[in-house]
């Protein structure tokens, strides 16, 4: 017998993003959702995946992100979907907060992990 528990967790799956706000005339942008899907399905090792949506205001990054979040979630490529607003660094530290809390993770009131950008 093994020091290993065979006690497992229950499998966690849920899409954060407020696909609320997606709007109702979202069309097109196909290759653009190919390119973020490509993107975050490529492996770098043992480093995470990261893909960042850049450009002008009003252009469409949010709408983007919120149908690749739901269309990715539907067809489950993912199984959990976190939403974290880069607008601010207040903004960004209270989404990995909840990306803490949402997976029980135990240190997720620890305020220590902020750290303050100078």
């Amino acid at each position: 017998m093994s020091g290993s528990s065979n006690h497992q967790q229950p499998a966690l799956s849920f899409n954060d993003a407020p696909i609320d706000l997606l709007s109702s005339h979202f069309t097109g942008r196909e290759d653009e959702l190919v390119g973020i899907g490509k993107g975050l399905g490529t492996s770098h090792g043992n480093a995470p995946t990261r893909y960042a949506l850049h450009g002008m205001p009003g252009v469409g990054k949010t709408q983007l992100a919120l149908q690749f979040a739901q269309l990715s979630y539907n067809r489950r490529q993912y199984e959990l979907v976190f939403w974290i607003s880069g607008a601010t660094v207040e903004k960004l530290n209270q989404g990995f907060a909840k990306v803490l809390t949402l997976v029980g993770h135990p240190d997720y009131s620890n305020f220590d992990q902020i750290i303050p950008l100078t």
